[in-house]
């Protein structure tokens, strides 16, 4: 499966159990991807209902996910997946913010290579920076 993340400078990813924050050109970006199946749970629901992306809810998405499909985690620790994970999607903030769930997974130790970096502007972001890890 191919994870997408978004985090901030401590790899943060959420605060007082809500995302940091979020961009409609972020989510652009995601269809860029062309992703062949994007998995969300429903903490993500109301991120992705106005974004024209196609998505399946479920909450398992991280034991259901096949070989090329995508899930975009916000909530949920990713560290017991490494085995299954084929590709991570790195969406950064460039900046600071409050956190108390953190990414977890140490990404060059875990045996993932940096493949391509992106930078775009976003909506309410100067710059937000796209990395592709593959193993």
């Amino acid at each position: 499966m191919n994870v997408i993340v978004c985090l901030d400078d401590n790899n943060g990813m959420t605060f007082n159990h809500r995302r940091q924050s979020r961009d409609k050109k972020l989510l652009a970006d995601i269809l860029t991807l062309q992703p062949s199946k994007l998995y969300i749970n429903s903490f993500s629901k109301k991120l992705f209902s106005a974004s024209g992306l196609p998505y399946t809810l479920c909450e398992d998405m991280l034991s259901v996910a096949k070989k090329g499909e995508y899930c975009f985690v916000e909530n949920l620790s990713l560290k017991a997946h490494i085995p299954s994970i084929e590709k991570l999607i790195i969406y950064r903030w460039n900046r600071t913010y409050p956190f108390d769930f953190a990414f977890d997974i140490p990404v060059q130790q875990a045996g993932f290579t940096l493949r391509s970096v992106y930078e775009f502007e976003g909506n309410s972001h100067e710059k937000i920076t796209r990395e592709v890890f593959e193993k």
